[in-house]
């Protein structure tokens, strides 16, 4: 399992083809899990968070305040 941590700013993180655990921390941040079934983790900002195929998860446990969720349920590219 990849870990792949961002940072204070905004960034763009990208998982690989197996599973991941992806967190943005702080900032904007889009987190992308790619392939395989990966855990994804926003935290602070405005995030756009993207699983990808496989089964993925979606916590919310670093986000220090309430949470406002933007559903789209698209498949394919």
């Amino acid at each position: 399992m990849a870990i792949i941590n961002g940072t204070a700013g905004a960034d763009n993180l990208l998982g690989t083809a197996g599973d991941d655990q992806i967190r943005g921390l702080a900032g904007n941040d889009v987190l992308n899990g790619g392939a395989g079934n990966d855990l994804l983790m926003g935290g602070a900002g405005a995030d756009q968070l993207i699983g990808g195929a496989g089964f993925d998860i979606v916590s919310y446990e670093d986000v220090p305040n309430s949470v406002a969720v933007s559903l789209n349920l698209k498949t394919g590219v």
